[in-house]
């Protein structure tokens, strides 16, 4: 199982943390929920720095591995700032497996010697196959039909498939990192503008996040049903129709609409497509929660396992909206496999895994598992054991599953809730 170690950094002073497929983080404002996910998430994406890399011509394996090193520092420092290189004796790790771990430390990266020789190894297996490139690359350009390019070129692609495989399996991770931040409204009306200024005013995460808005909007000029429809044409592969159809009901219950991006603007279709309103003048639950369920749709649409860092998903959305979130998330993660981070302010976030998390525990029984199914639908259950649920303040982190009832701790959830309830009562009691 992957850790993530952070000792002095911003407002975190110690934390040593599993990850796990499920992990919710709460706590007060400027606590470091945000900061933890950010490493996690950076750190998990250092594979796809590797394949990336992989794809190059090396030309020593040093020089290679160095850039990988250079290409990670610098996705560090425009996640965080300057903080990362003013800051002082502070300490990121990240372990995927026994000795195989990065250090990040005064701006630098450092690998472990296992992490050291496996880098270098999968270095030299991309180097070895160069010379096949190389004669790939040499008959593409004499006189050949298109079935025969196609041949070599599919043949090249299989290299580097099967090398993007290998990596994988050395970082111990299957998922494609997705990071969906805070401040959505903004960036789901104004992404196209952002593009045409600059993004280098903004950090690297958010960046990501308008890239994928751009390159994803495109797809939804149709209802999702068609989107469906011509993901199946493009790729031959059926659609899982069942689960695609669950997600889409769910997207139109959350949004109250159905998402459009039309040659006149980006539009919200409802009352079956007879009225729309302009995106940018939709309310900020809709604006907030869009890009969220494209994404999972998306998802689902191109059977993708994914690491998934959503922050604050409840942002201007009414309780039972929050509800119907979670369990499309739950959904979502169960069907495909994917981990989720998330951090969240909202007790109907935490309420709402839990009954998935109890749903779960108790569906466990098989004398009792049709019962619950007809309380809370198999599909959304959660597992307990793959789930990890912390409290941060202060600097540090604090487990909130119950012990006892393997469920998250109801006094962590219901504390606001207690106090608000304590004042109303000393105030009722003066009014007798």
């Amino acid at each position: 199982m992957h850790e993530i170690e952070i000792k002095e950094f911003g407002p975190l002073k110690d934390v040593t943390l599993p990850v796990k497929d499920l992990m919710l983080f709460i706590g007060p404002q400027a606590s470091g929920k945000s900061t933890i996910s950010k490493w996690i998430y950076l750190f998990k994406s250092f594979k796809d720095i590797v394949a990336k890399q992989l794809r190059k011509d090396v030309v020593s394996v040093e020089e290679t591995r160095s850039n990988m090193a250079r290409r990670f520092v610098s996705s560090v420092i425009k996640s965080f700032g300057p903080i990362i290189l003013d800051a002082e004796d502070y300490l990121a790790r990240y372990t995927y497996k026994s000795d195989m771990f990065i250090d990040f430390v005064h701006g630098a990266a450092g690998f472990s010697k296992n992490m050291v020789y496996s880098l270098n190894e999968i270095i030299r297996k991309r180097e070895a196959i160069g010379k096949d490139f190389a004669e790939i690359d040499g008959r593409l350009k004499t006189e050949l039909s298109s079935v025969e390019i196609s041949s070599l070129r599919e043949e090249r692609q299989q290299y580097l498939n099967q090398l993007e495989k290998e990596v994988e399996e050395l970082f111990d991770d299957h998922t494609i990192p997705i990071y969906i931040p805070a401040g959505r409204s903004f960036v789901t009306v104004a992404a196209e503008q952002i593009l045409k200024i600059s993004l280098d005013a903004l950090d690297y995460l958010m960046s990501e996040h308008i890239g994928r808005i751009t390159v994803n909007k495109s797809l939804f000029t149709n209802s999702p049903d068609k989107v469906v429809t011509f993901q199946e044409s493009l790729t031959g592969e059926k659609a899982y129709r069942a689960e695609i159809d669950y997600v889409i009901k769910q997207m139109y219950k959350i949004l109250k609409g159905e998402y459009r991006y039309t040659n006149s603007g980006e539009r919200i279709y409802f009352e079956e497509g007879r009225k729309y309103i302009p995106l940018q003048y939709a309310s900020s639950g809709q604006q907030e929660t869009l890009w969220i369920l494209n994404i999972l749709f998306l998802i689902v649409l191109k059977k993708q396992k994914v690491f998934l860092v959503i922050e604050e998903p409840e942002a201007h959305l009414y309780p039972v909206a929050q509800k119907d979130l979670v369990e499309l998330i739950a959904f979502v993660m169960n069907h495909t496999g994917s981990q989720v981070l998330i951090t969240t302010h909202s007790p109907y976030i935490l309420t709402a895994f839990n009954n998935l998390i109890y749903a779960g525990n108790i569906g466990k029984d098989k004398n009792k598992a049709a019962k619950v199914s007809e309380i809370i639908d198999k599909t959304l259950w959660v597992d307990i054991n793959k789930t990890g649920v912390h409290f941060i303040d202060e600097g540090k982190t604090r487990d909130i599953i119950s012990e006892k009832h393997n469920i998250i701790d109801a006094a962590e959830i219901d504390k606001v809730s207690d106090m608000l309830n304590e004042r109303f009562d000393k105030l009722y009691d003066l009014d007798d």
